[in-house]
C-alpha cells in the first residue's frame, strides 16, 4: 500500500505530515502555479537541525570581533562555506535559506567598523 503525504491534491487524512531526510524536511510548503495561483505541495526545504547547525557555525566565526578584516577578507574566509549551504540547500526551496542568510549581517558588521 502507497502512503502520500497531504499536499492540494490528496485532501485525505495521511499519518505522514513531515519527515527529514538528508538535510532536508519534506512537509507542505506553499508554491505557486506558471500562473500565478498558490496552493500546497509537499516539497523539501532545509530542515531546522541544519539551520541551527549553520547558525551555530556562523556564531563560531565570532564575526563581530573582527574588527580588522575586509570584504575581501570574508570572502576568502567563507564564500566557499556559504556558497556550499546555499548550492546544496536551496536547490529546492531557497526561501528556507533565508533566515540564514539574515544570520551572517556582514551589514551590520560595516556599519560598526570604519575601516571597510
Amino acid at each position: 500500500m502507497t502512503r502520500w503525504c497531504r499536499d492540494s491534491n490528496r485532501q485525505g487524512d495521511y499519518p505522514v505530515r513531515q519527515f527529514t531526510f538528508l538535510g532536508f524536511t519534506f512537509r507542505p510548503r506553499r508554491a505557486q502555479t506558471r500562473e500565478g495561483k498558490l496552493f500546497t505541495n509537499f516539497l523539501p526545504g532545509v530542515s531546522r537541525d541544519a539551520q541551527t547547525h549553520m547558525r551555530q557555525q556562523i556564531r563560531e566565526w565570532r564575526l563581530p570581533r573582527r574588527t580588522l578584516s575586509t570584504l575581501t577578507d570574508f570572502s576568502a574566509d567563507y564564500d566557499a562555506t556559504l556558497r556550499g549551504w546555499w548550492n546544496y540547500y536551496s536547490s529546492f526551496y531557497p526561501s528556507a535559506m533565508a533566515g540564514i542568510f539574515r544570520h551572517f549581517d556582514l551589514a551590520h558588521w560595516a556599519r560598526r567598523n570604519t575601516s571597510v
